[in-house]
């Protein structure tokens, strides 16, 4: 048996919400999360930001070292990316070593950025 995605009595309370523009929250249905955003807040990196949008924060880092280039590319530098998902940002996140959706978010930044 499968379990419904959204329980049948907060769906009713959904429908409800949606028919007068509102959310759960109180807020109206086209109106933003109070979002907040600081800046150099990482000693140790070269660049840093701290971003809430509601209760969800996301901590971004920029490190820069540098290194020989390469002998094929003399005049080229080298560019590496990474994600780090911390356990607290959700049930699926674990402590440990990079899981496969940490290391496939790092490609995504990675080929963003390229």
């Amino acid at each position: 048996m499968s379990i419904p995605l959204v329980p049948e009595l907060l769906r009713s309370h959904l429908e409800k919400l949606a028919a007068a523009d509102a959310r759960i929250d109180g807020r109206g249905r086209f109106e933003p999360r109070e979002t907040t955003l600081e800046t150099g807040i990482l000693g140790n990196a070269e660049g840093s930001a701290r971003v809430q949008m509601g209760n969800t924060i996301v901590l971004a880092g920029v490190k820069f070292q540098l290194m020989t280039p390469y002998p094929d590319r003399p005049t080229q530098g080298g560019l590496m990316c990474s994600a780090e998902v911390r356990p607290v940002a959700g049930r699926g996140w674990e402590a440990g070593p990079p899981s496969a959706e940490s290391i496939e978010l790092g490609r995504v930044v990675d080929r963003g950025i390229r």
